[in-house]
C-alpha cells in the first residue's frame, strides 16, 4: 500500500488520526527515499494545520524543507502556518521563496494573496490572485473565492459577488465560498436567500461546532419542548442574537443556553433563558439543539420582521447605582463611553477597529469620555489625547464578572461611541444611544447605504467614504456631538 496516497485520501475525508498513522508509517520505512519522507513531513504539516496545531505544523514543514530545500509545496503551505502564528513577514517570505522556485505555482500566489488580504494589503493581494488565475484560469476555485473576499474588503461588492459565484460554479461543495456568498447576500438585505446560504458556515473548516446527542431543531412546535441554543463565533454575536431565545420562549420552549463562561453572568438573569450552561460543561439532555446564529433562518427573519424590541438585556441594579454615583462625580455636561479596539484575532480587525488617536477629533470641553475597553486596546490610553478622560480603570468588570460593570455604567451614559465590538452590541441591546464607526466594507449585519440599524433602534451608523480614512466619520460625529443633550434617566 502507498502510505502517502492512502494517508492523503483519508486525510481529505477528515480521518486525521488514521492519516497521521499512514504518514508516520512512511517516515518509519527505512526503504523510503528522502523526497518521500520530505513529502510525508509536508503532509503532516498540512494535517496539523487543519487541526489547529500550528507549532507542530511548523516543525513538520521545517523538517520537510530541511530534507528537501527546493520544495515549493512545503514552502507555500508553511506560509499558512506562519500566518496563523502571526509571523506575517516570515509567512510572506516563505511564499515568495516558493514562487521563486516555481513562478507559475498558482497555489503559492493564492496563499500569498490571502496573507496579504489578512493584513490589509488589498491591492497587492488582488495582484496575487490575478497572477494565480493567469497560471490556472479554469479550475481555480481558491483564487476566485479569495479574490472575492479581497474585493469585498475593498467595497467592490459586485465584482466580489461575481468571483464568489465563479468559485461556487467550480466547486459547488466549497462551504467557505457559500459562506462568503451568504454574507454578501445578507449585506444587501436579501434575508430570504442569505439566511439559508449562511447555514453553509457549519461545514467550514474554521468553524468548530459542539456535537450533542440529541437532534437539531429544524422547525415545528416547541410547546413543552426543551431547546438548547449554543453560542458560536464571537461574544458580540451572542449578545446580538440572544434575542432569539425570547422567540423560542414565546413559542413555549424551555430554553437553555450553552455559552462561554464570559457570558454566563450577563445572561444569567434574562427572563427568557431558563438555564445557562458554561462551556465546556456538558448540557443536560434536551429535545433539540440549535446553533444561535441559525435562529434567524429557523424563524424566517426578514428585514421587516427583525425582533427589535430593546432593551432585551438589563443591567444589575446594585451596580447601576454604584456607577451612577461614580459618574455624577465626574465633570462634563455629557458622559460618553468610547470603545475602539475589538478582538485582534478577528480576521477583519485591521479594518474594523479604530486607532485610539483618531478619537481625539471628538474632543469637546463639555464632554467627558469613559473608556470601555475590556481586554485589548487599553494600552493605547497612554497615548497623548485631547479628550477629557474619566477612566474606570482596572476595576471595570474585575469583581462583578465580565460585562457586568460595563452594562451598568453604559446604562447611565448619555452616549456610547465606538467600532464594531461586543461592547457596541451590548450598548445596542441595552437601548443606549450608540454611534458606530464602520469601514467601507462593514460586517454583513450593518448592511449598506443606511445610517440606522434595524437590529438596534438606538444606534446610528457612521460609514467611511474612503477605505482606511476615519476622518470623515469622526468629523460627522464631532458635528453631531455638539447638538446632543444629556439623556434623561
Amino acid at each position: 500500500m502507498d502510505n502517502l496516497a492512502h494517508g492523503w485520501k483519508i486525510h481529505q475525508q477528515g480521518l486525521h488520526s488514521k492519516a497521521e498513522q499512514a504518514y508516520q508509517r512512511e517516515l518509519n520505512d527505512p526503504t523510503a527515499p528522502p523526497q518521500r519522507k520530505a513529502l510525508a513531513w509536508c503532509y503532516l504539516g498540512i494535517l496539523y494545520y487543519d487541526l489547529g496545531k500550528y507549532s507542530q505544523s511548523l516543525i513538520a514543514y521545517n523538517t520537510a524543507i530541511q530534507m528537501h530545500p527546493q520544495f515549493p509545496v512545503a514552502l507555500s503551505n508553511r506560509a499558512n502556518t506562519l500566518s496563523a502564528l502571526k509571523r506575517i513577514d516570515e509567512a510572506i517570505s516563505s511564499c515568495e521563496a516558493a514562487i521563486e522556485l516555481k513562478p507559475e505555482y498558482s497555489t503559492a500566489w493564492t496563499n500569498l494573496g490571502t496573507i496579504r488580504t489578512n493584513c490589509g494589503q488589498l491591492d497587492a493581494a488582488i495582484e496575487c490572485f490575478e497572477k494565480s488565475l493567469s497560471f490556472l484560469p479554469n479550475d481555480n476555485e481558491p483564487a476566485h473565492r479569495n479574490l472575492g473576499a479581497a474585493l469585498t474588503y475593498q467595497g467592490c461588492f459586485q465584482d466580489a459577488l461575481r468571483h464568489t459565484e465563479r468559485a461556487i460554479q467550480i466547486n459547488p461543495d466549497c462551504a467557505e465560498a457559500h459562506r462568503n456568498h451568504a454574507t454578501l447576500t445578507l449585506l444587501h438585505e436579501d434575508f430570504e436567500h442569505g439566511w439559508k446560504k449562511y447555514e453553509w458556515r457549519i461545514q467550514c473548516k474554521d468553524c468548530k461546532f459542539p456535537e450533542y446527542p440529541f437532534p437539531r431543531y429544524t422547525g415545528g412546535s416547541l410547546s413543552g419542548k426543551s431547546l438548547l441554543l449554543h453560542a458560536e463565533q464571537g461574544l458580540g454575536d451572542s449578545v446580538h442574537f440572544i434575542r432569539y431565545a425570547q422567540l423560542a420562549k414565546n413559542a413555549g420552549a424551555h430554553v437553555l443556553f450553552h455559552c462561554p463562561p464570559a457570558l454566563c453572568k450577563l445572561f444569567g438573569h434574562l427572563p427568557f433563558i431558563d438555564q445557562i450552561i458554561p462551556m465546556p460543561s456538558a448540557p443536560p439532555t434536551c429535545d433539540f439543539y440549535l446553533p444561535l446564529m441559525s435562529a434567524p433562518h429557523i424563524f424566517q427573519t426578514r428585514p421587516e420582521t427583525i425582533p427589535r424590541d430593546t432593551p432585551y438585556i438589563t443591567p444589575d441594579l446594585k451596580l447601576t447605582k454604584q456607577w451612577k454615583t461614580w459618574l455624577s462625580q465626574q465633570p462634563g455636561r455629557l458622559k460618553v463611553g468610547i470603545v475602539w479596539q475589538g478582538n485582534p484575532d478577528h480576521p477583519a480587525d485591521w479594518q474594523r477597529s479604530l486607532p485610539f488617536r483618531v478619537l481625539n477629533g471628538l474632543a469637546h470641553p463639555d464632554v467627558t469620555f469613559i473608556p470601555l475597553q475590556l481586554v485589548h486596546g487599553g494600552e493605547q490610553l497612554t497615548d497623548e489625547t485631547a479628550l477629557h478622560i474619566a477612566d474606570p480603570g482596572e476595576q471595570l468588570d474585575r469583581d462583578s464578572g465580565p460585562f457586568m460593570d460595563t452594562a451598568a455604567i453604559m446604562s447611565q451614559l448619555d452616549l456610547v461611541i465606538g467600532s464594531d465590538t461586543a461592547v457596541i452590541h451590548l450598548a445596542g441591546a441595552l437601548h443606549v444611544p450608540t454611534w458606530v464607526a464602520l469601514s467601507v466594507s462593514p460586517d454583513w449585519r450593518w448592511m449598506l447605504n443606511r445610517d440606522d440599524s434595524p437590529w438596534y433602534p438606538s444606534m446610528k451608523l457612521f460609514r467611511q467614504s474612503q477605505r482606511g480614512d476615519w476622518s470623515d466619520v469622526i468629523q460627522s460625529m464631532c458635528d453631531l456631538l455638539k447638538t446632543i443633550q444629556p439623556r434623561k434617566r
